[in-house]
């Protein structure tokens, strides 16, 4: 198993160079073709598939890859540059809606880890609980002190256990799409007899509230809710 591991990460990554090369060259058809054989992901991939789409003039497959790469590593500051010269190309501006101080303060607060991480450090914390209650049960001295700190590290501990599910319900849980074709048409409902409700362009990203057959119901950044055709969107 660990030499088919090791073949696989080998053939990866000279698929991968193999792509630079050929980006280099401009021949881009050829290198997005190579990286996107590769299987499993990585920032440096999809960074690069954000390079080679925007060289051919594609900001939906750009701003997609690009947003991949963040999911995977959202403090990458060339990606983040790359993404932000992206973004100001779109046709759509679209203004996020002013969000309340204490809603702000929540997010940045549980998106300072992932949700992994806030339970394997709650993991910590609640066996150092644990120690404490041993020392507490074996030990004669200062029994009100490390009964106290066990209370403390315990409550500490199950806070930062709930950070995780806060975080995965605010944040991991909600699914995110670019629009890929050059426009597409917003119905107020999933159906092509329903009405237009607004147009969208390339490149323009949106929250995935609902699939329902080939629809999904979405949601932009300034509140607007609409339904799109599934295959003019790609997931992040």
């Amino acid at each position: 198993m660990l030499l088919m591991l090791m073949t696989t990460f080998s053939e990866a990554n000279t698929k991968f160079d193999s792509g630079v090369a050929l980006f280099k060259e401009n021949q881009l058809d050829s290198a997005i073709t190579l990286w996107n054989s590769i299987e499993g992901e990585s920032v440096a991939l999809h960074y690069n598939l954000g390079n080679a789409w925007y060289q051919k003039g594609e900001l939906g497959k750009s701003i997609l890859h690009y947003e991949k790469a963040l999911k995977l590593n959202p403090k990458d500051e060339e990606v983040l540059h790359n993404l932000s010269v992206v973004k100001n190309k779109r046709i759509d501006a679209i203004e996020e809606l002013p969000e309340p101080v204490v809603s702000r303060a929540i997010h940045l607060l549980v998106g300072t880890l992932s949700a992994n991480g806030w339970i394997k450090t709650s993991f910590v914390v609640l066996f150092s609980s644990l120690f404490v209650f041993a020392i507490f049960l074996i030990g004669k001295q200062n029994k009100k002190r490390h009964f106290l700190t066990f209370i403390l590290l315990g409550l500490f501990g199950a806070s930062l256990y709930a950070m995780g599910f806060l975080r995965h319900h605010l944040i991991d849980s909600k699914q995110y799409g670019v629009v890929i074709p050059a426009n597409v048409y917003i119905k107020n409902g999933p159906s092509d007899k329903e009405k237009d409700a607004f147009i969208l362009h390339e490149g323009t990203t949106l929250e995935i509230q609902q699939k329902e057959d080939n629809w999904l119901r979405i949601k932009l950044s300034d509140g607007k809710i609409g339904w799109v055709k599934k295959d003019a969107v790609e997931v992040i």
